[in-house]
Parts: structure tokens; C-alpha cells; sequence
């Protein structure tokens, strides 16, 4: 998200406007993808992304559903512009904010300015996460 973030700033657009590939500007349901991991994108930090409602054009927020593997996402440490809301919704992530730490579980979430470098590792087996970004 974060070089999404960063390629968004210099074409002067939102990050949804490099997700999204539609023109529809109805209700965008998902359906639970918990158990259908091979729909998300691999990035390079080792985990994998799935962009929510990439047919809704210009969204004021960019939600995104995260899924890792604990020992395949590498240790991170991003920052860009805007604010940023994580809720857990599977297993487990210890997460980095500024210098601070904290261990997020199933049902915790946590609200921060994205301009701060953060990063998110699972420490369960597995975990999926909501990010919604805002700019």
C-alpha cells in the first residue's frame, strides 16, 4: 500500500484510482474470502492483498483485506500519506507504530496517521487483516 500510496501523490489521484477498474457506483458486496486465499495478490513483503470493491469508483477510503503466513512476511517498515485503520479479523499481528509495539488480536483494530512507518507480522499461523486507508 505504501508505494501505492506514493505513486497516487505524485499523479496527484487517490489510491483508489489505481485499484479500482470499473465504473460502477453501486453497493460492492464481497463475499468471505477466509478460505479462498489464491483470490489475494502476493506483494513483496510476503504477504497478499485483495483490493475491496474495485468496481466502486472515486472511494474517499481504499479498504483492503491482508492475508499472511507467519514466517513468510518479511519484517517492514512503511510510511505514506494519510490515515490508516487495521482490524483484525483472523489470528494475530504484532504491529509497529512509530517506536511503539503492539500485539493485535481477532477483533482488535487500531487507527494511526499512515505518516508514521509501521508495519504488520502475523504471529498466529496465519492472519487476515482489514486496512482501510484514507487520504
Amino acid at each position: 500500500m505504501a508505494t501505492l500510496s506514493k505513486i497516487a501523490v505524485a499523479l496527484g489521484v487517490r489510491v483508489s484510482a489505481l485499484m479500482e477498474d470499473g465504473e460502477d457506483h453501486q453497493p460492492a458486496l464481497t463475499p468471505n474470502l477466509s478460505q479462498h486465499p489464491e483470490v489475494f495478490v502476493a506483494t513483496d513483503k510476503g504477504y497478499n492483498i485483495y483490493a475491496v470493491a474495485p468496481h466502486f469508483l472515486n472511494k474517499k477510503m481504499q479498504p483492503v483485506l491482508v492475508y499472511g503466513r507467519k514466517g513468510q512476511v518479511k519484517n517492514h517498515s512503511v510510511s505514506h500519506t494519510g490515515e490508516e485503520f487495521i482490524l483484525v479479523l483472523e489470528g494475530e499481528v504484532q504491529a509497529h507504530i512509530g517506536t511503539m509495539k503492539y500485539h493485535l488480536r481477532q477483533g482488535e483494530s487500531i487507527y494511526f496517521q499512515s505518516s508514521s512507518q509501521h508495519g504488520f507480522i502475523p504471529t498466529t499461523d496465519y492472519a487476515i487483516y482489514l486496512d482501510v486507508l484514507v487520504q
